[in-house]
Parts: C-alpha cells; structure tokens; sequence
C-alpha cells in the first residue's frame, strides 16, 4: 500500500505519458471503430444470405463480450509480458481476425470463430491496455488523458462507418474485411509499439478468489459479461432497419455515427468495470 502511495505521488501528468496517451488513442480508434461498424457489415451480409440478421449481430457482440470474460486473464497477462508486447499481441489478433473473415463470409460459424473470438481476444486485450495506463503518467490530468483516449473512438464514429459502407461497395465484403485488417496492422503496431509502463507493474497472485466466495461479487462479475453480450445487438439492426424504409446505406453508416454518444457512456463504464476487475488481478 505504501509502495503505491509512493508511486502515485511521482505520476509526471505529462512527459512521455502524452506519446502513451496519443497511441492509446489510435488503437482505441481501430478497436472501437470495427467493432462498432459491424452493423454495416451484417446488413451486407443479410444481403448475401450467409445468416439471419438476429444471429449475425451475436457475431458482433461475442468481440464485446470477450472485454469482461477475458478481462481477469488479460490483467496477468499485462504483469507478465507488459503493455507494450500486449498491445502488440491484441492489434495482431484484431488484423488477423479481420483478415481471416475475408476467407469466411460464407460461413456463419467461422465468423464466430474469426470475428467473435480471434478479434475479440484482440479487442479485450487492447482494452485493458488502454484503460489502465493513463493511470501510470497522470493523476491531476487524469480525465483529459481519458478523454484523449476515448476519444480516438468517438473519431472512429465519424470515419469507420463511413468508410466500411464505400469499401462495401467498392469491393465486397470478403476485400473490406482484409483492408480494414492490413490497415489496422499498419497503423496499430507502430502506435502499440509506443506504449510503455512508467513503472513495473508488481507481481501478485493470479487473483484474489476469496472475492468469488461472496455471492454479490460473483453476480456483479457474471451479471457484467452477460449483459456485454447482447450490448451492441440494437445498433447492429440500425442499418438494415434503415434499408427496410428504402433509404442508402449510407444513412444507415450515419446513424451508427449518431448513435455512439450513448454507446461512449457505455464503454466509459465498461473501462471503469474492467480497471475494477484487473485491480482484483492485481494490475
């Protein structure tokens, strides 16, 4: 406790935390923007006839879901190999999802296993990275550097949805999905890369399990995974609820766009659930 006090006092609020604060903000920038533009891609999809639109947006909300399973592991994760080598791991994993998912539009089952699982170990990853190192280089410009942070995926709103609708028409669905993962690589591993910890993260045990012998614990912690599930499955229906009226699929990318204010509250709460989490883990 002493140690930690210690530590706290000496945050910089500045410095080298400002590089960290920036690269955080263009990986939350990928993160966020293709999971959250997945409506996009299920309307397409529907239009394909690779699932059921109800089915399709559990695709999406699986990659959610992972940050509140994974978050206990990603947090010794994080002790053990660092920010930076994790940041590096989840943006690899986000790629490698997404361009995975270019050889498996047909196949609802591998979409599961490329978007919901390999890009949502990738995504949980990134976001504990995210959430907790503007902790280590600022105190009293805390909420600024959050901010920073968070607001590389309220940019995301206003490009991703966008972008992923023209590459949709421009070249397919299979092409979008590879695009969008070689750019996420090209930009996320250098901005990754720039991530360090201020200070070594202490080692403690795996986790506190006399936490989970009391039962509000146990149902705050199940209770937060299971509603991440069925998170984003309302927004994933805007676009094809938009081409149902007859309108572009641009409106529907424009509508996203609009709906991520109260989404960032949702993520907001969701880093603070996560940080709560990864605290029990000892990170």
């Amino acid at each position: 406790m002493q140690a930690s006090l210690v530590a706290d006092s000496e945050v910089p609020d500045g410095g080298y935390g400002w590089v960290v604060i920036f690269a955080s903000a263009v990986i939350t920038f990928w993160f966020v923007g293709t999971t959250y533009c997945w409506g996009v891609f299920q309307a397409a999809l529907v239009q394909e006839g690779v699932s059921s639109a109800s089915t399709l947006a559990f695709v999406g909300s699986l990659t959610t879901a992972c940050i509140s399973f994974m978050a206990v592991f990603n947090a010794k994760a994080i002790r053990k190999l660092g920010p930076r080598l994790c940041g590096m791991l989840g943006i690899s994993l986000s790629g490698l999802g997404e361009v995975m998912a270019g050889f498996a539009t047909t196949n609802v089952v591998g979409l599961f296993m490329t978007i919901g699982v390999v890009m949502g170990l990738g995504t949980s990853l990134l976001f504990m990275v995210v959430s907790t190192m503007p902790a280590q280089y600022f105190k009293a410009k805390r909420g600024i550097a959050n901010g920073i942070v968070y607001a590389g995926g309220g940019i995301r709103g206003a490009v991703i949805s966008f972008a992923t609708n023209g590459l949709l028409q421009a070249l397919g669905i299979a092409w979008t999905f590879r695009v969008l993962g070689f750019i996420t690589w090209a930009t996320g591993l250098p901005a990754a890369y720039l991530i360090k910890a201020r200070v070594p993260i202490r080692p403690t045990s795996f986790v506190e399990w006399r936490l989970f012998c009391d039962y509000r614990f146990v149902l705050i912690f199940l209770g937060g995974a299971l509603a991440t599930f069925p998170l984003f499955v309302p927004p994933f229906f805007l676009p094809l609820y938009v081409e149902s009226l007859h309108m572009t699929s641009s409106v529907g990318a424009g509508l996203l766009r609009q709906n991520w204010s109260l989404e960032h509250c949702v993520l907001i709460l969701d880093a603070e659930r996560s940080k709560r989490i990864g605290a029990v883990a000892g990170l």
